[in-house]
C-alpha cells in the first residue's frame, strides 16, 4: 500500500478567521525558525475556496469553518509536523471557537494486490443485477469505530483496478485547551502506526517503505 500525499492532514473546526493567516503572521508564529519560507498561492476561479499556504512540510488551508493542515509528502514525520502546527495555531489563537479534530491518513493500492479488502464487495445482490446494463465502475464501504478517545471513521473505496482505505481519527472538542490535549494525546505517530497495524492485522497489507524504519 502507497500512503495518498491529499489524505495524510489534521483538520480542526471551528469558527476562524483566516485573515489571520498572512505571509508575515505565518512567518513569525508557526515557522520553525526565520529561514523558513512561506508561500501562498489563491485559488483561480473559485474565490470560495480557501488559499494555500506553503510552510516548510506542510500546507495550510484556512477557512472559516475550519483549518485543514495537509503534509506535503505523505511521511510519518510529515503528519506529527501538521499537528505541530495546528497545535501552535490553537495556542495562539485561544478564543476561537472549537468543536472537533480530526487525524488523517490513507494509503492506496492495486486491486490485484488486496484480495482480502476484494472480498469485501460481493454483495448478496449482485447476481440480481444485469451487469450489461449496469457496469461496475465501483463501490463503497463506510464503518465506525469506538476507540477510548475517539471514534475511527474507515471508509475503503473499490474502483476496480484501485483501492484505497482512508482512516479519520475524530475527536470531539469544546475548546481549544480540551483540543490541544487530544492532538498530542495520542500522538500522531501513534495512530498512524494504529492504521498501520489495522492493514496489517486484518488485511495482510504492508504500507511500503515502512519495513526498514
Amino acid at each position: 500500500m502507497k500512503p495518498v500525499a491529499e489524505s495524510f492532514s489534521t483538520v480542526i473546526i471551528g469558527q476562524w478567521n483566516p485573515n489571520i493567516f498572512k505571509p508575515d503572521w505565518v512567518q513569525k508564529h508557526l515557522a520553525n525558525n526565520e529561514n523558513d519560507s512561506v508561500e501562498i498561492a489563491f485559488p483561480i476561479g473559485d474565490p470560495s475556496l480557501p488559499p494555500r499556504i506553503h510552510l516548510g512540510d506542510v500546507l495550510i488551508f484556512p477557512s472559516q469553518g475550519k483549518l485543514d493542515i495537509k503534509a506535503q509528502n505523505p511521511t510519518k514525520e510529515n503528519l506529527t509536523s501538521t499537528t505541530t502546527v495546528a497545535k501552535k495555531c490553537l495556542e495562539l489563537l485561544a478564543h476561537t471557537p472549537i468543536s472537533a479534530l480530526g487525524i488523517n491518513v490513507g494509503f492506496t493500492g492495486s486491486s490485484d494486490d488486496a484480495e482480502s479488502i476484494i472480498k469485501l464487495f460481493s454483495f448478496d445482490d449482485a447476481a440480481l443485477i444485469d451487469s450489461n446494463t449496469f457496469k461496475f465502475q465501483g463501490a463503497e464501504v463506510k464503518r465506525a469505530f469506538k476507540l477510548d478517545d475517539c471514534i475511527l471513521n474507515l471508509r475503503i473505496t473499490y474502483n476496480i483496478t484501485d483501492i484505497k482505505v482512508d482512516f479519520n481519527f475524530h475527536f470531539d472538542s469544546k475548546d481549544t485547551a480540551d483540543a490541544i490535549h487530544k492532538i498530542v494525546n495520542p500522538s500522531a505517530e501513534a495512530l498512524y502506526n494504529m492504521a498501520s497495524d489495522f492493514l496489517k492485522n486484518t488485511y495482510d497489507l504492508d504500507i511500503e517503505g515502512t519495513e526498514d524504519e
